[in-house]
């Protein structure tokens, strides 16, 4: 390899081109596909990008603060349940740099982030909602067999949640709290939210494809890889990013609810613990509160957008909140 490799300090960018300047084995083990669709603002962000080895081929590298050789080992379980079941995509991990907090990952091409998916669906066929439904029953499918999947870890310790800095109406926080109580435990995605995930294919061609299980640091505690948890709080992140986004409920607002009851039956079709409608609604406003809590404590309300973007937020944590409590009576 000749030189040092760089510190963990210096930002990704710099540090994979470092690594791939001094170990070329690594650039001829890196993948020819590349993600077409993903928004070129994700390249920006410091702790992952998609950069290429200097002969046309592009990957992606995340960095990770924690438990590097554990986030290897979770993306070849969540790889291998992909390819054992057929019911999602998902990319391979393909070389990890644990000294440097670094993995980088297989690229998959032609993929589309489910809002989006969604978003040009709907403005193509506005008539067709069963395909849409249909593919969250797809996506449903995928998480059962993902916590089916995903390794735990060996203390037994249950997952520590950030729940308790929100609080909901008394009775549906008791509901609640009981339902993650009694819920037969899995070890959770972490992040089963609309960033994580994209469509490959089109119409009843359409397959799921999950990245990045990493447990969301709105919602976890750190270092809580593989301790189980109830299903409702991978479901809850997912009704979450899609009932509380406000450009795609703006156009899918007729259908959007119905979206949940799909996923949660194809979640059932490969697990005996389907998770009730109104604990997954009741997780969605906690996740709701939990990002606005966190927004409003770095004073990000001050432009017009951060303005709409809260007030929608809190508007559609109340809905969900009302529909919760509904549900559970």
């Amino acid at each position: 390899m000749g030189e040092a490799l760089p510190s963990p300090r210096l930002p990704v960018r710099k540090r994979l081109s470092r690594v791939l300047q001094s170990a070329e084995a690594l650039a001829k083990s890196l993948v020819k596909t590349a993600y077409r669709d993903v928004p070129t603002k994700r390249a920006l962000v410091t702790s992952f990008s998609i950069l290429d080895d200097g002969c046309g081929r592009r990957f992606f590298v995340k960095a990770y603060e924690h438990d590097v050789e554990e986030e290897f080992a979770r993306g070849i379980a969540l790889h291998a349940a992909a390819l054992q079941t057929g019911a999602f995509r998902a990319p391979q991990p393909l070389s990890l740099l644990s000294s440097h907090g670094l993995i980088i990952w297989e690229c998959l091409e032609g993929i589309v982030n489910i809002r989006d998916y969604l978003l040009r669906h709907y403005r193509r066929t506005p008539h067709d909602t069963d395909s849409r439904q249909a593919l969250l029953r797809a996506f449903g499918l995928a998480l059962a067999e993902i916590h089916r999947a995903l390794p735990p870890v060996q203390d037994g310790k249950p997952a520590r949640l950030h729940f308790d800095r929100v609080a909901l109406p008394n009775r549906l926080e008791d509901y609640l709290r009981s339902c993650l109580l009694m819920d037969t435990a899995t070890v959770p995605h972490g992040d089963f939210s609309c960033p994580n995930l994209f469509v490959s294919g089109e119409g009843s061609r359409a397959v799921p494809v999950v990245i990045d299980p990493t447990p969301n640091r709105y919602v976890f505690h750190k270092e809580q890889l593989g301790r189980p948890c109830s299903p409702c709080v991978d479901c809850g992140q997912l009704f979450y990013s899609l009932r509380c986004h406000r450009v795609l409920h703006g156009w899918l607002k007729e259908e959007i609810d119905t979206y949940l009851d799909f996923f949660l039956a194809g979640y059932g079709t490969s697990s005996t613990s389907r998770p009730e409608p109104a604990a997954v609604m009741a997780c969605a406003a906690k996740i709701a509160l939990l990002y606005q809590a966190d927004a409003d404590a770095r004073g990000q309300n001050y432009s017009i957008a951060d303005w709409l973007t809260r007030r929608f937020r809190l508007s559609s944590a109340s809905q969900l909140v009302e529909a919760a409590e509904c549900a559970s009576r």
